[in-house]
């Protein structure tokens, strides 16, 4: 399921009727299928965020996106391998062996993934989402 909310209401982001059902969706939750089924709606997501909304009064509003999920989904979208991969942060590079080490410096960027997927650790597939 993809929900949307609007965040104008910050006393309302925790009640349920304040969040709208975009994508309800039966099947396996693997890569393919998310971006065979996502694929429209992230056409009309980069539509939005680029042009923005246009208000019937001829207000022109501009859209900011943000992206929240839990780890498995994230992970799907990113094209990553499992989470008891050796490599399974979607932020940085760390391994099972170093996840303790709080000195590490972040080095990976979402623009890095984008460019060159399949030569950073962990990834298998492009981002399906923008």
């Amino acid at each position: 399921m993809v929900t949307i909310i609007l965040l104008n209401n910050s006393a309302g982001l925790q009640k349920p009727d304040n969040y709208h059902t975009l994508v309800l969706y039966l099947g396996s939750e693997t890569y393919e299928s998310l971006r065979n089924t996502l694929a429209l709606l992230i056409l009309d997501l980069q539509l939005l965020q680029k042009n923005g909304f246009q208000q019937l009064n001829s207000n022109q509003w501009p859209v900011k996106l943000y992206f929240s999920s839990d780890w498995k989904f994230l992970a799907t979208c990113l094209g990553m391998k499992a989470a008891n991969a050796k490599h399974f942060c979607p932020w940085c590079n760390c391994t099972k062996a170093n996840i303790g080490d709080t000195n590490k410096q972040i080095t990976k960027t979402i623009e890095m993934v984008k460019i060159n997927y399949s030569k950073i650790n962990s990834h298998l597939n492009k981002i399906s989402i923008k």
